[in-house]
C-alpha cells in the first residue's frame, strides 16, 4: 500500500519537478577541442554536462560515444570506427578511444550521449551531443612525402623564404598542410599566411624531439594555379648545453606536405630540391646564448609583398637543397601554438637627447613590438639616400645603474641606466612612408624601448608592444573586496602570461629564457588559471627523456644546462601529481612513473645513514633559492646545513609522492617499499638536524 501511494504521490509531482534539460557539449580529444594531429593510437576522449536546472543534483551513470569515418555514417547514429555501447561509468574525461585502429592522417568524426540521474532519482538519457572530429597524425615514419630541405647560404642568419607553385585540377574537399621544422615556420597559401600562431613551433631540443603542426587549408586553395609558402627562421632549437658556450647559427632544416582530397582521390606534394627559396628581409642579429639573445635586423627593400602568391616569378630564385633529418624524435606538437594575447598601446614617448628616444609601454611583457617608422620630410631627404639603421634596444628596467651579479661581482650594463641584455634589433629605413617594424622570428622581455636613428620623433600612437603567450584558456579568477588582493592577482596572472611561450615555463625571457625545474613552484596557480593540460604534458616530457642512466635529471629543460640542486629536477613528480589531480588524465602518472622512481633511487642511493649529503659543486646542491634577504647573491647564501635540511625535507616530499602515485597505480609493493623508506628517512634526518635546546632545525 505504501509502494503504491509514493508512486502515485511521485507521478503527481513530477510535471512540477520535471528534470532539467541535459546537454553534452565542449567535446574534446586528448584535451584539445577537433584537433588536426593525433598521434596517440588510442586518444582520450573528454565531454561536459549542462543543464537548464541545478547542475549540482545531477550525476551522470552512463555514456555511449559514437565515432565514425564520416560525418555521414555519424549523422545516422552509427560508429563504423567504434561504438562503445552503453557503458555504466561516471567518467566523462579522458575515456580511452576502444575501436578499430586508426591509421595516419584519418578523420575520426564523434558524438556522446548520457545517462543521467537528477533530483528525482530517475535515470534518464540525454540527446546526441553536437558532433566534433579529430585527425590523427603521422604514425609512422613512411607516412611523411616531403622530404628534408634547407637553404643554402653563406649567411647563416637570414629568415629564407621557400615557395612552390602547382596546379590542382579542381578545388580540394578538404586539404591539410604539415610542417615539421627544427626552428620556426610561417605557412603562406597564395600570398595569405595560414592560422594566426606566431612563433610556431614549440621549444625543443632538436637532438631529442622536432614538433610538426596541421593546418587545414581547404578554403585556401583553388582551382588552377596555386602556391604554397614558407617562411622560416632559426628559433631557438640550436642551443648548446652549457650556459656560456657559444651557439653556432645554422639554417632551419623543415620538410612539409599537403594531403589533399580532389574528386575522392588522394593528392599529396611534398618538399623536395625542386622547392624554390631566397633570403626574406628578415636576418636574425645578436647571439643564442645567456644575456645575449639579440633580436632581428628588417631590411624593407628586400621585402616582396607577393613572395608566396601564384602570380610571382621565381625564375630568379634558387633550388632548395635536401637535407639530413634532425635527430630528434618526429612528434605532433601537444603544447598549445603561441599567439598574440594582447596589445598594448604606448603611455609615454620621452625624448632623452641626441636622438635617442624612450617609448614606455607602461608594463613589462614578453613579445613583440610594431612601430611605424616617421617619413623623412624634405629637410632630412638625405636620410632616404643614406638607409638610416634605426636601432632599438629593449628593456625590462631603467635607472638601473650596476648590477650585483654572482659572487657579490659588478655585472655592468653596456647601457648602465636600463637593463636590455643586449635585446637589441635594427630597421633599415630609406625614410618612405608607410614603413614598420615588427618582429618575427625572435621575441624580447621589455617595457621600454630606447630608439635611435630617427629623423623625428617617433609618434606615442604608432608603438605598440604585443604579448606573445601560450595560447591557454582561462579557467579560474579571483576577485574580492580587497583591491589590494586584486592587484596581487592580476599582477600574478600577468606575469604566468609573460613567461609561458614555447610550451615551457621560463625564468626570464631576455637573460636566459631557461626551464628551470623551479618552474613547479608555479604550476598550482598556473593550472587554476589557465587550461594547461597540454603545455604541462609537453614539458613534463621534455623532461623524462633529458634523464640519465644513473636516474638523474639536468636542472633545466628541454635544455640541459644551468645550476640547481636536487629539488629542480623534482619538477617532473611535483607536476606530474598535480597534472593528475587537475585534469584526472592516469596516463601521465603511467607515462613518468618509471622515470620519476629512477630519481628517487638515485637520491637514495646517494643519502648515508638515511641522510642526504652534500654532492657535487656549489651549482649542484643548492637548497633554498633566493631566501629572504639573500637573494642570489653567492657570498650571502645559507650555510651548507640548511641546504642539506632543506634537501633531505625535498627529498621526502618526493617519497611522499612517488607513494600516492604508486598507489593510484596499484602497485601496493611499492607503496609499501616507499612507506618503509620514509619511516627511516623521517627519523634519521630528524635526528641529524633538529636542535632540541632550541627547539627548531
Amino acid at each position: 500500500m505504501i509502494r503504491v501511494f509514493l508512486t502515485l504521490a511521485a507521478s503527481v509531482l513530477l510535471p512540477l519537478y520535471s528534470m532539467p534539460a541535459v546537454e553534452l557539449y565542449d567535446l574534446r580529444c586528448e584535451f584539445r577541442t577537433d584537433p588536426l594531429a593525433i598521434d596517440a593510437p588510442k586518444p582520450g576522449l573528454s565531454w561536459r554536462i549542462s543543464s537548464d536546472g541545478d547542475g549540482r543534483s545531477l550525476t551522470q551513470t552512463a555514456y555511449q560515444i559514437l565515432v565514425a569515418s564520416t560525418p555521414e555514417i555519424l549523422a545516422k547514429d552509427h560508429g563504423d570506427l567504434w561504438d562503445s555501447g552503453k557503458v555504466e561509468s561516471g567518467q566523462s574525461v579522458h575515456v580511452g578511444y576502444s575501436g578499430k585502429p586508426l591509421a595516419s592522417g584519418m578523420l575520426c568524426h564523434w558524438k556522446v550521449k548520457s545517462w543521467t540521474n537528477g533530483v528525482d532519482g530517475l535515470e534518464k538519457p540525454t540527446g546526441w551531443s553536437a558532433p566534433a572530429f579529430w585527425r590523427m597524425g603521422k604514425l609512422q615514419a613512411a607516412d611523411w612525402r616531403g622530404k628534408w630541405i634547407s637553404h643554402n647560404d653563406e649567411n647563416l642568419n637570414i629568415a629564407p623564404w621557400m615557395r612552390k607553385s602547382f596546379d590542382l585540377p579542381a578545388a580540394p574537399s578538404r586539404a591539410f598542410v604539415t610542417v615539421n621544422i627544427a626552428g620556426y615556420a610561417e605557412l603562406y597559401i597564395n600570398g595569405q599566411k595560414v592560422g594566426t600562431d606566431v612563433l610556431t613551433p614549440a621549444v625543443s631540443d632538436n637532438t631529442k624531439q622536432v614538433f610538426y603542426n596541421t593546418y587545414d587549408v581547404t578554403k585556401l586553395l583553388k582551382p588552377g594555379r596555386n602556391t604554397i609558402g614558407l617562411w622560416l627562421g632559426r628559433g631557438m632549437a640550436t642551443r648548446t648545453e652549457t650556459i656560456t658556450q657559444k651557439v653556432t647559427p645554422a639554417l632551419p632544416h623543415v620538410r612539409a606536405q599537403i594531403e589533399a582530397e580532389i574528386d575522392g582521390k588522394p593528392w599529396v606534394l611534398g618538399t623536395d630540391a625542386s622547392w624554390k627559396t631566397s633570403p626574406s628581409s628578415y636576418e636574425r642579429r645578436g647571439g643564442m646564448n645567456h644575456s645575449d639573445f639579440g633580436g632581428e635586423r628588417v631590411d624593407p627593400s628586400l621585402h616582396i609583398a607577393n613572395w608566396s602568391a601564384p602570380d610571382f616569378d621565381d625564375k630568379d630564385w634558387k633550388n632548395a637543397v635536401e637535407v639530413e633529418a634532425p635527430k630528434g624524435e618526429v612528434l605532433a606538437q601537444q603544447a598549445p601554438l603561441n599567439l598574440i594575447g594582447k596589445e598594448i598601446p604606448a603611455v609615454a614617448v620621452n625624448d632623452l637627447g641626441g636622438g635617442r628616444y624612450e617609448i614606455d609601454f607602461g608594463t613589462a611583457l614578453t613579445g613583440w613590438m610594431r612601430l611605424k617608422m616617421p617619413a623623412s620630410n624634405s629637410e632630412t631627404s638625405a636620410t632616404q639616400t643614406k638607409r638610416a639603421v634605426v636601432r632599438m634596444t629593449f628593456a625590462d628596467k631603467k635607472n638601473y645603474g650596476v648590477k650585483v651579479g654572482f659572487g657579490g661581482q659588478p655585472d655592468p650594463q653596456p647601457d648602465g641606466s636600463y637593463q636590455h641584455y643586449n635585446q637589441v634589433s635594427e630597421f633599415v629605413s630609406t625614410g618612405k612612408p608607410g614603413e614598420v617594424f615588427e618582429h618575427k622570428f625572435n621575441y624580447a622581455g621589455f617595457r621600454y624601448v630606447l630608439v635611435e636613428g630617427l629623423p623625428v620623433p617617433p609618434k606615442k600612437e604608432d608603438a605598440v608592444a604585443m604579448l606573445v603567450e601560450s595560447e591557454l584558456e582561462p579557467v579560474g579568477s579571483f576577485e574580492c573586496s580587497n583591491e589590494l588582493f586584486n592587484r596581487i592577482s592580476r599582477v600574478n596572472q600577468w606575469t604566468q602570461r609573460s613567461l609561458n611561450l614555447g610550451g615551457y615555463f621560463v625564468d626570464c625571457p631576455h637573460r636566459e629564457r631557461l626551464g628551470y625545474g623551479d618552474g613547479q613552484v608555479a604550476a598550482e596557480g598556473f593550472m587554476t588559471s589557465f587550461g594547461a593540460y597540454g603545455f604541462y604534458r609537453k614539458w613534463l616530457t621534455d623532461w623524462r627523456i633529458r634523464q640519465g642512466a644513473d636516474g638523474y635529471m639536468p636542472h633545466v629543460a628541454p635544455f640541459a644546462m644551468g645550476g640547481g640542486g636536487p629539488g629542480w629536477p623534482g619538477l617532473l613528480s611535483a607536476i606530474t601529481w598535480r597534472h593528475y589531480l587537475y585534469y584526472g588524465d592516469k596516463r601521465v602518472l603511467e607515462e613518468n612513473y618509471g622515470a620519476i622512481r629512477r630519481f628517487v633511487d638515485n637520491l637514495e642511493s646517494r643519502s648515508k645513514d638515511g641522510v642526504l649529503r652534500a654532492y657535487g659543486g656549489r651549482w649542484d646542491f643548492i637548497g633554498d633559492w633566493v631566501p629572504p634577504e639573500r637573494g642570489m647573491d653567492t657570498n650571502n647564501w645559507p650555510g651548507l646545513p640548511a641546504a642539506e635540511f632543506f634537501n633531505n625535507c625535498y627529498r621526502i616530499q618526493q617519497l611522499e609522492i612517488l607513494k600516492n602515485m604508486a598507489s593510484v597505480l596499484g602497485k601496493k609493493d611499492e607503496a609499501e617499499r616507499c612507506d618503509a623508506r620514509l619511516a627511516t628517512a623521517r627519523a634519521a634526518v630528524h635526528a641529524a638536524f633538529f636542535d632540541k635546546a632550541a627547539g627548531n632545525y
